[in-house]
């Protein structure tokens, strides 16, 4: 995959992600061509993928992506993985070149080395990303690989289930990550995942986060309603 797609990201206003979390495949699909419905319609959605081993929650798996009915539902927009798994490099294989999957995004507490997922996910032409824990320090990414890094995710609760409330000491976890890239001149997008609603998004978003990754929030009677909302206050902060 090029550089298209990240560019296409940074120029793209909506910066708003659905995720989906959960066991069930035909749910997964079923939430992949709502979400992918959602107007203004969004340019990525992010599928987690956990296997028992780093939290209790089993998932399905990353070749869910490969169906031809996924393909179908997307209609443009694209798939961030997000692996809460031990030694995600396991599970990049999965989606070999798949043309949906934009970038692939493993926390690091389980890689057994950043280095050789980072090279396994480019490898596949993937935009590559690591993702921090609740108490994970920014520092455990080698400065010498965020200068690799297209994505570096921030957690806001502990990751493996969706619902949690956002903890606030997170935010300086941002503003060390937005400073680090201010400093060395990087361009790697500053994700931020778990208890992203209307209160919290301003919050990180003035910390220097670029993504939002809308989970629980987005499960309720009226998605696209809520959806136009967090869509509302992410223009609003812009203006």
């Amino acid at each position: 995959m090029n550089n298209d797609d990240q560019q296409s990201w940074q120029q793209d206003s909506n910066k708003l992600m659905p995720s989906i979390l959960t066991d069930d495949s035909r749910l997964c699909l079923a939430q992949i061509e709502l979400f992918s419905q959602l107007e203004p319609q969004p340019a990525l959605i992010q599928l987690d993928i956990i296997d028992g081993q780093f939290a209790p929650e089993l998932t399905v798996e990353p070749n869910i992506l490969n169906q031809d009915r996924v393909v179908d539902a997307l209609q443009g927009t694209k798939i961030d993985i997000h692996l809460m798994t031990q030694d995600p490099i396991d599970f990049v294989h999965e989606v070999y070149e798949n043309q949906v999957v934009r970038a692939v995004i493993g926390q690091v507490e389980r890689m057994y080395s950043l280095r050789e997922f980072l090279e396994e996910v480019k490898a596949n032409h993937f935009l590559a990303g690591f993702s921090l824990d609740l108490y994970t320090p920014f520092e455990e990414i080698d400065p010498d690989l965020l200068a690799e890094l297209q994505v570096v995710q921030i957690m806001g609760g502990q990751a493996g289930r969706q619902g949690q409330p956002f903890q606030s000491i997170v935010l300086d976890k941002i503003k060390e990550a937005y400073q680090a890239r201010q400093d060395l001149g990087l361009k790697y997008e500053i994700y931020v995942d778990i208890g992203m609603n209307p209160e919290t998004l301003p919050l990180v978003k003035a910390a220097g986060a670029d993504g939002f990754v809308i989970g629980s929030y987005l499960h309720q009677d009226d998605p696209q309603a809520a959806w136009e909302e967090l869509t509302q206050i992410i223009e609003n902060e812009q203006e």
